[in-house]
């Protein structure tokens, strides 16, 4: 619970958008006090950090390089046994205030999810997650996808839900433990491209052998244009690019993968 409540505290504070105002904020208030030299500084240099990401695409190219890591498979195994797809596709307080199923950004995870289960109809079918909230919520991610998928068609019956995982590495422990998917078995693992090498490697450490099945992809895979002129989607994609940074980076120190940038073919194990 520490964890869940520091990352989210963490997340919030270390967004570029909250930095580069606060510092602003502060360079504006020593404006008016003795400091006026080093208030001038920190003005110029908080405002050419806006200017920077208004103009340079850093998110893209760090966006780009996760989502090219794992490419995305040009033909699938014939039969699997089972597939997971991970939360994170549906807004959950819109879908209980207004008692409808509402998709956010990451809808792909949930329409592939739909699609493979119509290609593989003997596979299980396993939705991991619950609520990132900070608050209690009795409503959880899976009783929201839960209906979206029996709406579009999948079988009820099919579906195992786990409610209880708060993140990534709470997927893999809780969805392995619920499961227990045998030695052998191959099964598909479907989230967001960007998310993908941090999933992997979470999974890999709790014991699965997977499939990864990026979908969600935010990036054209060519190079960006150099130069352009557009402040909201620089801070979005370097926010959602530092995300899983910063999150590769905190999963190797905490033990939770065995890479700090897992790539396609796992790094042998030593004996």
């Amino acid at each position: 619970m520490l964890y869940h409540v520091a990352s989210k505290i963490f997340g919030w504070v270390a967004a570029p958008e909250v930095v580069l105002l606060a510092t602003l904020l502060v360079g504006v208030v020593a404006l008016w006090t003795k400091w006026v030299r080093t208030a001038r500084l920190i003005v110029t240099l908080s405002t050419l950090g806006f200017l920077v990401i208004a103009c340079l695409p850093i998110g893209a190219w760090l966006l780009q390089t996760l989502e090219n890591r794992f490419p995305a498979a040009k033909s699938l195994p014939a039969t699997v046994d089972g597939i997971v797809v991970l939360g994170g596709a549906s807004s959950l307080g819109l879908s209980i205030k207004r008692a409808q199923v509402t998709l956010n950004d990451n809808a792909e995870r949930l329409t592939m999810f739909a699609t493979l289960a119509r290609r593989y109809p003997q596979a299980r079918l396993v939705f991991s997650g619950g609520s990132g909230s900070l608050t209690t919520r009795t409503v959880r991610e899976a009783d929201i996808a839960f209906r979206l998928l029996t709406e579009l068609g999948v079988d009820a019956g099919r579906i195992v839900l786990e409610r209880q995982s708060r993140n990534t590495w709470e997927n893999a422990v809780n969805s392995f433990k619920l499961v227990k998917p045998g030695a052998g078995q191959t099964w598909l693992l479907v989230t967001s491209a960007r998310h993908i090498p941090r999933a992997v490697g979470a999974f890999r450490k709790a014991g699965w052998s997977i499939v990864p099945v990026p979908v969600d992809y935010r990036t054209s895979g060519d190079a960006p244009r150099l130069l352009g002129w557009n402040l909201y989607a620089g801070m979005t994609t370097i926010r959602t690019a530092l995300h899983e940074w910063i999150g590769l980076v905190v999963y190797r120190a905490m033990d939770r993968s065995d890479e700090i940038f897992p790539a396609p073919a796992p790094r042998p194990t030593k004996q």
